[in-house]
């Protein structure tokens, strides 16, 4: 069913809750926020949205009165994970087949989220890494990149230059589950033996690790910092700044970033 023909409420009016409610008004579907805190209901009131304060524990009932529950769709979008899968779990003891889309930050936290009952689970680290990827390759538009990982979020993108101690010397690049034993994503590699390009592991790579290979990885920073240690390797300072100057820069120009 086109998302204009339905109702969505969003749980939350945090980073993620506020995109998602900005890109639902623009389809004109009928769009209901909640929220859990008196700074957020006021935040969301003054932007003009329909908004309501629940308590999970009491108040999950009152939803059907607010929203056509047979035509709904939900989002459990708050920046903690541990309210997304408390309303998760709350929602689905309620509404057994209410679809519910959680946002978990790990993937441990989606493993949760499905457990709690999700129908799906948007994990945060895997949509970036991919989201920027794409942006990379069609090309890359830098200044926005780094106002997204520097300015608004917490997720971060480094370099980690693997030396001759690292464990991971002669592993394969698609044999690593990065980010499930470590919480970070490898976005691509370098080998400055071949090349100083940037292949990209989020479309396929078979790459046996050298030391002279550069992993570009994308995590929060204390995760980055446990990875880099585990490997053995060492992470450059400059970070995301290097990637900026060596990949150019362009303007966009849409309404979607003014």
């Amino acid at each position: 069913m086109p998302i204009k023909k339905r109702e969505i409420a969003v749980f939350g009016y945090g980073s993620y809750a506020r995109s998602i409610a900005r890109n639902v008004k623009k389809t004109g579907a009928k769009l209901t926020l909640f929220v859990v805190d008196d700074e957020l209901y006021h935040r969301a009131q003054h932007d003009g949205y329909e908004t309501y304060k629940v308590d999970m524990n009491t108040e999950v009932d009152k939803i059907s009165n607010l929203c056509d529950i047979d035509n709904l769709l939900v989002f459990c979008a708050m920046d903690d994970d541990a309210n997304n899968i408390f309303a998760t779990i709350s929602l689905r003891a309620v509404y057994q087949e209410l679809p519910i889309i959680a946002i978990g930050s790990t993937h441990e936290t989606a493993l949760k989220l499905k457990n709690a009952g999700a129908s799906k689970v948007i994990e945060k680290l895997h949509t970036v890494a991919n989201i920027i990827t794409d942006m990379i390759e069609k090309p890359v538009v830098t200044e926005l990149m780094h106002s997204i990982l520097y300015d608004y979020s917490e997720l971060k993108i480094a370099q980690i230059y693997i030396l001759k101690e690292s464990i991971y010397i002669g592993k394969y690049l698609d044999e690593l589950d990065t980010q499930t034993e470590h919480n970070v994503i490898i976005l691509g590699i370098v080998d400055k033996e071949l090349s100083m390009d940037l292949s990209f592991t989020t479309k396929g790579s078979h790459h046996r690790i050298t030391d002279s290979d550069i992993l570009v990885v994308i995590g929060y920073d204390k995760d980055i910092t446990l990875f880099k240690e585990y490997i053995g390797g060492l992470r450059d300072e400059e970070d995301w700044d290097y990637w900026s100057r060596e990949m150019g820069t362009c303007t966009i120009l849409c309404s979607e970033t003014q």
